[in-house]
């Protein structure tokens, strides 16, 4: 595959801070967020079939995850798809 469009793409260069990620998950992914928050696990679980294809849903799950370990240092456990 060749990656070189997304390399040079000004779009894909952007760069979250911690607080973007936080603003993001809160206003998109407020189930995320309140599973993230819990004290109550040290880990996350999500269905791959939670997020989608496209290139929106494929950022959030990425923010989703950068959010859970980096900002709440949470584990995350995906589970199968069967």
């Amino acid at each position: 595959m060749d990656t070189e469009h997304l390399e040079n793409n000004p779009f894909l260069s952007h760069k979250f801070t911690d607080e973007n990620i936080a603003d993001i998950v809160t206003e998109e992914l407020p189930n995320w967020k309140k599973a993230c928050d819990s004290a109550e696990a040290d880990q996350v679980i999500f269905h791959p079939d939670a997020y989608g294809y496209s290139v929106r849903e494929l950022l959030l799950m990425a923010l989703a995850v950068k959010y859970a370990t980096v900002c709440k240092g949470k584990g995350i456990m995906i589970t199968p798809k069967k």
